[in-house]
């Protein structure tokens, strides 16, 4: 039977998965660099509520992997990529508004969320676009491109911060990534698969 995996994916594609990764993961690296900064400074120098926090950001991702995983499973991995981003998006504006104590608790849970979400959906969302021939190369240039942003993200946020002395900017930064992540993602074409042979068809 011939191969029913895809065997190029075009120039368009991978520009866009490279965006889409740079994007995506400037946002997670900022707010896990800069959050608890943002409330010692902001809401309290009590070290509690940003542990609390954490723990319950953590707790969430870890418990969103297995809902997800079975979500993706239901619906597909690219539908459930975009609702990861669609929480995150909502999560950081959310922040924008968030004058203390419930209202920061709720966005840890709600980033916590996302933060799962998206990590258990990248690799099967790349083997439902573009297949498994080149499955592993794919999900390698995605991590790198992931990790560059997350190196970048960080410093160049923390450079706006020292100019501006304004967590909020650097924040509205990152909602605007988490959106131009979103239409990245919105721009991502599957690559056609021919279809498979009948099985009763005759060899």
């Amino acid at each position: 039977m011939p191969s029913t995996e895809p065997s190029t994916i075009n120039k368009r594609n991978w520009t866009i998965m490279a965006a889409l990764a740079i994007t995506g993961q400037i946002a997670w690296a900022v707010e896990n660099t800069w959050f608890n900064n943002f409330v010692y400074d902001t809401i309290t120098p009590d070290p509690r509520p940003v542990a609390w926090m954490v723990a319950a950001s953590a707790l969430v991702a870890t418990l969103t992997t297995i809902l997800m995983g079975t979500l993706s499973d239901r619906i597909g991995s690219r539908r459930s990529f975009l609702a990861c981003f669609c929480i995150l998006i909502a999560a950081l504006l959310w922040l924008q508004f968030a004058a203390g104590g419930w209202m920061l608790f709720a966005f840890a849970v709600v980033y916590g969320f996302a933060h799962g979400g998206f990590y258990t959906v990248l690799s099967p969302t790349i083997a439902e676009l573009f297949g498994l021939r080149a499955h592993g190369a794919i999900f390698g240039i995605a991590y790198f491109w992931g990790t560059l942003g997350g190196a970048i993200g960080p410093v160049v946020d923390g450079r706006i911060y020292d100019v501006h002395q304004s967590y909020s900017l650097a924040f509205w930064v990152l909602e605007g990534l988490a959106v131009l992540g979103l239409l990245f993602m919105l721009g991502v074409r599957p690559v056609a698969q021919p279809p498979a042979r009948a099985a009763s068809q005759p060899r």
